[in-house]
């Protein structure tokens, strides 16, 4: 049967190109649902609060190819930049740029379970939200009868036992995991070869975050889109204030 380390997945996945999301920056073409129809069964998602930033230089620092030119003018025309807004989401670097509730992208992820008993799904969250915040979106959602519980050095099952198990949707945290339970220690459980290529030429297996000897492995195979730059040249429509 297939193992867990199977499983095909994208990163950056609630980042896509929906204008009503994401109006600059998108990494993907198509939201989390089409992801999962697709056959996608691993997202990367990102998770935040809605916090404002304080300056140019503060926008600048989200990313390394935001140049000062390029901050300056982000930070005259997006005024969400400045903005705080309560609630938790889903957003890539700033929420300003673009996002959607955590709540509304969990809800997706619940749908596409519930139409498709046989399948599981898993997620790897870069969290720069709390646990108990994560916890209370995952029950807001219904999700929390879906969560698979792992105890402390438990073997992998294969996907045919969590789908049996009823606990069809895999958790891992970038950051705050427990060693137990469902909110898992991504980098503990699993390795990565570097994430960051502008080409294919770029590619490589090198040992990236994670434990050496971790036996899910994490192989990010995309090129990345360089900053929100492209967009902007394009005419993409850019909004000034929250999505």
């Amino acid at each position: 049967m297939k193992a867990l380390a199977d499983v095909s997945g994208r990163a950056e996945s609630e980042v896509n190109a929906r204008l009503d999301v994401v109006a600059i920056w998108p990494e993907h073409d198509t939201g989390l649902r089409a992801q999962l129809d697709d056959g996608v069964r691993a997202l990367l998602i990102d998770t935040h609060y809605g916090k404002p930033l304080a300056s140019e230089q503060a926008v600048r620092a989200l990313d390394p190819f935001i140049t000062p030119a390029l901050a300056s003018r982000l930070w005259r025309g997006r005024e969400g930049l400045r903005e705080e807004r309560v609630g938790t989401y889903l957003c890539h670097n700033h929420c300003a740029f673009g996002s959607m509730p955590l709540v509304d992208g969990l809800i997706e992820v619940r749908e596409f379970l519930d139409a498709n008993p046989r399948e599981a799904v898993t997620l790897i969250i870069q969290d720069a939200i709390t646990p108990a915040d994560t916890a209370a979106a995952m029950v807001e959602a219904g999700l929390a009868l879906s969560l698979y519980e792992r105890a402390i050095d438990e073997r992998w099952p294969t996907l045919g036992a969590i789908i049996d198990r009823g606990q069809r949707l895999v958790v891992m945290a970038e950051n705050e995991g427990a060693a137990s339970g469902w909110y898992l220690p991504g980098f503990e459980l699993m390795q990565e070869v570097p994430f960051l290529a502008l080409s294919p030429e770029a590619f490589t297996c090198a040992e990236s975050r994670g434990d050496p000897t971790a036996t899910l492995f994490l192989v990010n195979h995309w090129v990345q889109r360089i900053g929100p730059r492209s967009a902007l040249s394009s005419g993409a429509r850019c909004p000034t204030s929250w999505p």
